[in-house]
């Protein structure tokens, strides 16, 4: 099977046994157990603070690594690692039962800004959440469409991840900004 890019249809959220076992005994049946999720999955993963001198590392690493080795190798960068973040969300959000979906926004303003968020389906009563997990907002009802602007960012692209998006280096960011929105409601 093929993704949008041709390639192989690997994912990075795969529920590994490294996965699985940081989410053991934990549920993720409400709002709460999102939060508590997050704070897990935050305290699990050193900061390494953002300069300039490091922005060849980050950009070596942007938009490669699967979930199992971001928890593996236990950190992220202060700056441009909002994917990272989602993609090891996402995948124990996956090994807990729940469906996910990876989203790339982009600056509703035009300016050359892109971050990654991701959608959860909870249970009912509560449904679809909009989860920003690179600051401290609190997940939302509703899912990225088409024309809503979500704190000042518009839908570029849905998938299982960013491989699925056709992002699996840095510089394959100019395909977010050559592309119109996203029509789709995947």
């Amino acid at each position: 099977m093929k993704n949008k890019s041709g390639r192989n249809a690997v994912t990075q959220i795969k529920a590994t046994k490294l996965i699985k076992s940081f989410v053991a005994g934990m549920k993720l049946e409400s709002l709460d157990d999102l939060i508590a999720l997050k704070v897990k999955m935050r305290s699990a993963l050193s900061t390494i603070p953002y300069e300039e001198s490091i922005v060849p590392q980050i950009r070596k690493i942007m938009w490669r690594r699967t979930a199992h080795q971001i928890l593996e190798d236990g950190y992220i960068y202060s700056r441009d690692s909002c994917t990272d973040i989602v993609i090891l969300f996402m995948a124990l959000c996956k090994s807990l039962g729940r469906e996910t979906r990876f989203v790339k926004v982009r600056k509703h303003n035009g300016d050359p800004e892109m971050h990654s968020i991701a959608e959860i389906r909870l249970p009912k009563p509560y449904g679809w959440y909009i989860f920003d997990l690179a600051y401290d907002n609190p997940p939302e009802k509703g899912r990225m469409t088409p024309g809503f602007v979500y704190r000042g960012w518009e839908l570029w692209r849905k998938g299982r991840d960013s491989w699925d998006l056709g992002l699996w280096k840095y510089r394959d960011r100019h395909k977010i900004f050559a592309r119109p929105a996203s029509a789709s409601g995947k």
